[in-house]
């Protein structure tokens, strides 16, 4: 890996408790995110690679949304991951 650079990325399980998944021992958020929102996040922290845990992503049935996600990550040149 001599000459790489590496980034930081952050997997948007890390937020699970807002996209709705929660343990017993959790106590659930009264905010729910949708993965735009993940982005945005991810967006304000500079992150360079997002993982996108896949049962968050309901917008993949919907060809609209998963432009509009796509361009979000082209505007924040973010390197996706799916997982």
């Amino acid at each position: 890996m001599s000459g790489t650079r590496l980034g930081v990325g952050i997997d948007s399980f890390s937020y699970h408790r807002y996209f709705g998944e929660v343990t017993r021992w959790e106590t659930p958020l009264s905010v729910r995110w949708h993965t735009k929102d993940f982005l945005v996040r991810a967006s304000q922290l500079r992150v360079k690679a997002v993982s996108l845990q896949t049962v968050y992503l309901p917008e993949l049935a919907d060809p609209a949304l998963v432009a509009l996600l796509r361009g979000q990550l082209q505007s924040c040149v973010m390197q996706p991951v799916l997982a």
